[in-house]
């Protein structure tokens, strides 16, 4: 049997992903990140903890990993456009 297309619907318009950055300033923060030493990485260490802490199941997501997002969000923040 065939299939009719449904006509009058346009996804074509609809942007279903934010504008995104371009990769310099990705490759910016990834080594703005990089080059900072653990005393700097601590306070998104401690913006990071609770939602480490709250974790539950059988693989967690590193504490790392999860200050890092924070200092992602900032630097997003900042630029104002996502990743």
């Amino acid at each position: 049997m065939p299939v009719k297309p449904t006509i009058g619907i346009s996804f074509s318009s609809v942007n279903v992903e934010p504008p995104r950055l371009d990769h310099e300033t990705i490759d910016r923060i990834n080594r703005m990140w990089d080059n900072m030493i653990r005393e700097q990485k601590m306070p998104y260490q401690d913006r990071a903890l609770p939602k480490f802490t709250q974790q539950t199941g059988k693989y967690l997501v590193p504490l790392e990993l999860l200050a890092r997002q924070a200092f992602n969000t900032e630097q997003l923040n900042h630029q104002g456009g996502t990743i």
